[in-house]
């Protein structure tokens, strides 16, 4: 016949082993969980990256208008210092 001692271990074998399943599922789940919020995260950046060749565009037509607005400040001080 089995003892009891020898009973409480195959049991508790089991219980420890379902345990130990149901920690590494949660663990999977949560690292795919993860994983999806980065590609969504890096997805985002690379379609933002491709508006940055139009925005550096806008950027070099803004500088001689920028550069000529700088003139006339410089020019304007200069007048006041002579009055």
């Amino acid at each position: 016949m089995f003892e009891w001692g020898s009973l409480s271990v195959v049991i508790g074998c089991f219980v420890g082993l379902a345990g130990w399943l149901a920690g590494r599922d949660k663990k999977i789940a949560q690292d795919s969980e993860w994983r999806g919020t980065v590609n969504a995260q890096l997805s985002t950046i690379i379609a933002q990256s491709s508006c940055i060749p139009a925005m550096q565009q806008k950027l070099a037509a803004i500088e001689p208008k920028l550069t000529y607005l700088e003139q006339s400040v410089r020019n304007l001080n200069e007048q006041k210092k002579e009055t």
